[in-house]
């Protein structure tokens, strides 16, 4: 397959090397290249379209980036689909795509006895038009928060005491026009809790 091969012998790009590969039609179907500060990029091509992508950190932890690998993966018409990042501080982020725009994302922390973070898991839910929906962060200590969102409006929240500090299990606060707080409902116990607040938790048997 022909290769086209581009070296920055004069170091006037922020790449050192781009490997081209081109079907026997003379179409991309590769590209590799790496970059001045020891960060690469591999992309595969199908029919002239990006597919996939991957990014990587070949310098020590937290050198050149603050993460050590991204994976995105593209739809046939090339808009981003899906992209995973793995950062160096050992949390990682999930990103859900639809036509190339961002729907969901899942972020965890991965690191031991959860030093990286404050929470476990952070899981956010984008509208249409690519405003937040709804955010539910489950936390180190297992309390979890939900905020839920009408437009740019913060229209309810959600918080389970996980760790049993509050003298209720939930509290659900509802908010007005003007984000002021309209209604707070307390439950003592998890079978008083409406199924459809329980769904907006991560409670595994319960939800």
């Amino acid at each position: 397959m022909p290769t086209e091969i581009r070296e920055d012998t004069l170091d006037q790009f922020p790449w050192e090397l781009i490997e081209t590969t081109f079907d026997d039609n003379g179409q991309i179907i590769g590209r590799f290249t790496l970059f001045d500060n020891q960060t690469d990029r591999v992309e595969e091509f199908q029919n002239g379209i990006r597919s996939f992508m991957i990014q990587t950190d070949l310098s020590a932890p937290g050198g050149a980036v603050p993460w050590q690998s991204i994976e995105t993966f593209f739809d046939p018409a090339g808009a981003l689909e899906t992209r995973f990042t793995v950062f160096d501080n050992e949390t990682e982020r999930l990103e859900l795509f639809d036509a190339g725009v961002l729907t969901r994302t899942t972020q965890t922390d991965l690191s031991q006895d959860g030093s990286a973070a404050i929470w476990q898991t952070i899981l956010t839910v984008f509208d249409g038009a690519g405003l937040v929906q709804t955010r539910r962060t489950v936390f180190d200590d297992s309390d979890q928060f939900v905020f839920n969102f009408e437009g740019a409006e913060k229209v309810q929240t959600i918080e389970y005491d996980g760790d049993g500090s509050d003298p209720w299990i939930v509290e659900v606060k509802i908010f007005d026009m003007a984000g002021q707080v309209d209604e707070v409902v307390t439950y003592d116990s998890i079978d008083m809790v409406p199924l459809d607040i329980l769904d907006q938790l991560d409670l595994g048997f319960f939800a």
